[in-house]
């Protein structure tokens, strides 16, 4: 009996094999083809290889082990902002923060821990950023130990319920400004956006402010700038602990806001952001600046995008820069663009700072590559003017070409936190294999060893033989105490020239090359604000740093006439700039008066002015350890004021013509404008000193890093089951650097009204991971459209490897014993009950370009993912099968805000003994085949495919608008076809067409719920099928 049925499964057909096979062999293509083009949503571990640790002033910091050298100073660094922000709150003096680094030149992702008040921070500085990324470290740590403070006055980690109750009583929009205003001052980044809305008269209101979690990454920033400014103000109009009074009411008595802030600040809202409003429009007004229109006019064509910079003109009459156009945020891609041309897209993903050689017309910049530690890390490339791109220097953290000297190209690295000037020889960049015509796209392709073992996946296309001078040679390394901002090469007097900030003051320092780094660098110019973009031109030094109404401008600092006067003679303007450039546009005629200051709460930070018409003392500073050195002042300077824009000059770069070529800040983004360069104001340079020297040696004791635990038990949880409420608590103990962690929850479910539990181990090796879990509850299932409940006993061991930040493959086995707690309602067939023991794998890739509501609607990018699974006898397993399934989801914008997307799924299952299984396959109901019902479709073998086209409208509901913000619908028409068959019958495809509409509102300004409708209508004339359903699983966050 048992032979004879072996061998009619034997002789059972097993259809669609080949069909798997073709499926397996485009997955595997499309994962490696790449992303779509779209931003993946990155979640890669941070924290590889060794660390240390060490602690002092209220401060624990683990740091990777290669940056011991310069941990000294980032720990006084962050002690004092720590002293400072304790003036605030006082009774958090005994808490020690807790800091995570890394060390890698990925772009910036600092955070906060909730759960373990715990700050994660990059060391790296991202220079020539124009958001909140480009922060200095000092400033980015000051912003999240702000939010840290403020969570634990709210309450502590360990009464979660209390801090969560405490958050959903606060708009998020208060909290960012909140810690904003307690981080630091308005500085000039704030101020030039909030200029921009004054100008324009487009503040956003309190229901703006609400929406403020789904926001582009620029109207976030924007907003947070603003509630900074309103709560400065607000502090002005009340009391100056009126912000903090308002988070210790929420604290002990929780309740409505509007009612809280009354009490807090002795105003009502509407009537706090009624003043600040008249006053901003009263200040706007008094000031040329901000009510004489927007400025020049900008260069259109060019630099599209919220974020760009970096445009230089190419000798061949081309131009290039850098612009953020096919994202949402401060991500760059390299444009070429020819004269009455289109513009080109050159090489993806870069750094912004971009140098063109100007004999060949070669671009060189850094540009971000996918190491074999799944990090992106900075490479030096050469894109030819013609010919195929190619990454010229192997070593990470490369970035940021300075320009020739002597023969080889000047570039700087990013290596173990220290940042360093290397260069390669001209003739290793003279040899290459050759190339062809025209730009070509970035498209790297081959393995490559690197020096320090971080290999990355994907090189360049083209070989150069002299592999050590690839790894550049170091012609300078800024000692551990010096942090350069901006960094400029000056060939003609072989020196460097950087921006060190020092508190809240920028100091212009020069030193010479190929001598020892002087610990304390000349200083030609201090400045209590920001200074950036510096060219050096001969003698002087051009630079764009903070002018009148805290907007930056450009200076040039010249060495003062040998009889020590201070002014110089004025300039005329430059010609225009040559036929077939845009036409120039002089600069404004009108400055302001120097004396004429605004108000500290808008147009104006605590900081002051940063370019005087007569010198002033310098804020007052700590005095300076006994042992200090102090940096040397140079001979006395003149600076020379150079613009006059509203929007200021945030990049620049000087034509051969004498005309800037710049970068302003207009209508919300970022544009290129052409000036020239009359000399509008003559004043003394400031050369102040700052104390430079390094931390006494001994100091501090380091050791390396051992597991530590952090626990945190019995916290509340909310979860869903697949079809039911579950209410649980967890306990949680974890390694500081999250390689391993164990978490225990019991758990009720609502309805299925049972006790369980479920369990978790996790441990890291290298980039694996390693996950045990068990579980043992009752869930509410479905089989073929027929509800019942299931009690799942069992263990998984998975083990996950990253591919990239896009990509994952999972393996493991699965030992589960099935069983039926409740039948479902009104019979039917359920699944066969049983040990099912299983191994499997799974590939996942995820690349969609990140911007608000992606979840509800992605409008580019990809999402694929295939599964195997094989049903074993091992260990008494009773149920065998092989299934296998992919599904893809490809979405693409098709102009203005409509979506097109694409949906497949293919799937096979092939099970002994007419076994029924959860997993089996269907279709209809709420998935595919929408217009049927479900489970109107089932069996052994599926194709499924479908077209969408959606479009995304704001619904506002205002009767709603005190509990419920964020207003968000889809509303999206579809066709479908597909099938599933049993062995022996062909395939029969069922199609229908329909509407299903989504949205998604935020509950009290935190918990997301989306409601989801749809109706479909048969091809075959049948009745249409509605359904709809709410999902409330983010109800989690309300407690956790």
């Amino acid at each position: 009996m048992a032979t004879a049925m072996a061998a009619a499964s034997a002789e059972r057909p097993r259809p669609g094999r080949p069909v798997c096979g073709l499926a397996i062999l485009v997955l595997l293509g499309l994962v490696l083809a790449g992303g779509a083009g779209a931003v993946e949503l990155d979640d890669a571990y941070r924290f590889l290889g060794p660390y240390g640790v060490t602690a002092s002033g209220g401060i624990r910091l683990y740091y990777p082990a290669g940056c011991q050298a310069i941990i000294p100073h980032v720990l006084d660094s962050f002690i004092a902002v720590r002293t400072r922000l304790l003036e605030h709150f006082p009774d958090q003096r005994g808490f020690e923060v807790t800091v995570l680094l890394t060390d890698h030149d990925d772009r910036e992702t600092g955070s906060v821990d909730a759960t373990f008040d715990l700050v994660s921070l990059g060391l790296y500085e991202e220079m020539g950023s124009l958001s909140t990324r480009g922060y200095s470290l000092e400033d980015r740590f000051a912003l999240r130990l702000a939010y840290t403070l403020i969570m634990r006055t709210l309450g502590s980690a360990r009464i979660a319920l209390r801090r969560r109750i405490g958050l959903l009583s606060i708009p998020p929009w208060f909290f960012e400004g909140l810690a904003l205003s307690y981080a630091f001052p308005l500085d000039v980044l704030q101020t030039t956006r909030l200029l921009d809305l004054a100008r324009r008269n487009c503040l956003y209101n309190i229901d703006d402010l609400d929406t403020i979690q789904s926001r582009r990454v620029r109207e976030r920033e924007e907003m947070s700038f603003q509630v900074h400014s309103m709560i400065d103000f607000w502090h002005g109009q009340s009391m100056p602990d009126a912000g903090l009074r308002l988070l210790r009411q929420v604290r002990t008595r929780p309740g409505q806001f509007s009612e809280q802030f009354q009490r807090a600040f002795g105003f009502s809202l509407n009537e706090g952001f009624r003043r600040y409003r008249e006053h901003v429009r009263q200040e706007c007004a008094r000031h040329p600046d901000c009510a004489g229109g927007s400025g020049p006019e900008v260069i259109r064509g060019w630099g599209e995008g919220e974020f760009a910079q970096g445009a230089r003109p190419l000798p061949d009459g081309r131009m290039a820069w850098v612009s953020s156009r096919r994202y949402t945020e401060e991500v760059y891609d390299l444009w070429r663009q020819a004269p009455g041309k289109k513009a080109v897209l050159t090489a993806r993903n870069v750094h912004p700072g971009l140098w063109v050689d100007p004999d060949t017309g070669s671009i060189f910049l850094g540009r971000f590559e996918l190491t074999a530690r799944r990090q992106r890390r900075l490479f030096l490339w050469e894109i030819p003017a013609h010919g195929r791109a190619r990454r010229v220097v192997d070593l990470p953290g490369s970035f940021q070409p300075l320009g020739w000297l002597d023969g080889r190209l000047f570039f700087l690295n990013w290596t173990e936190g220290t940042l360093r000037v290397l260069s390669v020889g001209r003739e290793t960049l003279s040899r290459r294999d050759g190339g062809t015509n025209g730009p070509q796209e970035v498209s790297p392709r081959r393995k490559e060893p690197q020096a320090d073992g971080d290999t990355p996946t994907e090189s360049k296309p083209e070989a150069l033989p002299d592999r050590k001078d690839r790894l550049g040679r170091e012609e300078y390394c800024f000692p551990a105490h010096l942090r350069p901002l901006s960094v400029a090469l000056d060939p003609a007097g072989r020196r460097l020239l950087f921006v060190v900030r020092e508190g809240r003051t920028s100091f212009l320092c020069r030193d010479r090359l190929h001598t020892e780094p002087a610990l304390c660098p000349e200083v030609l110019h201090a400045c209590p604000g920001t200074i950036r973009a510096l060219w050096p031109a001969g003698e002087a030094v051009y630079f764009a740093t903070d002018a009148d109404f805290r907007t930056l401008q450009v200076f040039r600092w010249n060495p003062a006439p040998s009889d020590g006067a201070a002014a110089a003679p004025q300039e005329a303007a430059p010609p225009p700039p040559p036929a077939g450039g845009t036409a120039p546009v002089t600069a404004p005629t009108g400055t302001p008066d120097p004396g004429d200051t605004a108000s500290p709460t808008l147009l104006a930070s605590t900081e002051g002015s940063g370019t005087p018409t007569a010198p002033i003392a310098p804020p007052a500073a700590p005095a300076p350890p006994a042992q200090a050195a102090l940096a040397a002042a140079s001979p006395t300077g003149v600076l020379q004021k150079l613009t006059a824009v509203p929007g200021g000059v945030w990049d620049f770069c000087l034509e051969p013509a004498g005309w800037i070529l710049g970068t302003t800040f207009q209508q919300s983004r970022f544009w290129p404008i052409r000036l020239p360069t009359p000399v509008l104001e003559t004043t003394p340079a400031r050369t102040d000193a700052f104390a430079c020297c390094p931390p006494a040696p001994g100091r501090l004791k380091f050791r390396p890093y051992r597991q530590e635990f952090r626990s945190s038990y019995w916290l509340p949880r909310v979860t869903r089951d697949d079809q039911g409420a579950v209410l649980g608590v967890y306990s949680y103990r974890a390694d500081r650097l999250d390689r391993s962690r164990i978490v225990v929850s019991p758990t009720y479910g609502f309805k299925s009204r049972d006790l369980g539990y479920a369990a978790e181990i996790m441990r890291r090796f290298d980039l694996w991971q390693v996950s045990l879990n068990a579980q043992d509850r009752v869930v509410r299932k479905s089989y073929r459209d027929q509800s019942y409940y299931e009690r799942d006993r069992g263990f998984d061991l998975g083990l996950s490897f990253p591919f990239s930040l896009a990509t994952s493959f999972t393996v493991g086995g699965n030992f589960t014993h099935r069983g039926i707690a409740e039948l479902p309602d009104q019979g039917g067939p359920v699944p066969s009950v049983g040990r099912d023991h299983s191994l499997y794998g799974v590939l996942a890739h995820r690349a969609i370009r990140t911007e608000p509501f992606w979840e509800l609607l992605p409008r580019k990018g990809r999402r694929i993912t295939a599964s195997y699974r094989k049903g074993l006898d091992l260990f008494g397993g009773e149920l065998k099968y092989d299934s296998f399934a992919v599904r893809y989801e490809e979405y693409r914008p098709i102009g203005g805000p409509w979506v097109l997307a694409f949906r497949g799924y293919v799937a096979e299952d092939d099970k002994e003994g007419d076994i029924r299984r959860p997993d089996d396959l269907n279709l209809g109901g709420t998935d595919f085949l929408r217009g049927y019902p479900g489970s109107v479709r089932f069996g052994d073998s599926l194709r499924a495919f479908s077209l969408h086209l959606s479009r995304p409208f704001r619904l506002t509901i205002p009767a709603l608008h005190r509990w419920v913000q964020e207003e968000f619908l889809v509303a999206e028409a579809f066709w479908e076809r597909g099938d599933v068959r049993s062995s022996g019958r062909r395939f029969s495809f069922l199609e229908d067409r329909g509407l299903e509409l989504r949205a998604r509102g935020l509950l009290l300004r935190r918990i997301p719920v989306t409601i989801r409708w749809g109706a479909g209508w048969p091809s075959d004339g049948g009745p249409r099928h509605s359904y709809w359903m709410v999902d409330i699983s983010s109800v989690s966050g309300m407690i956790q």
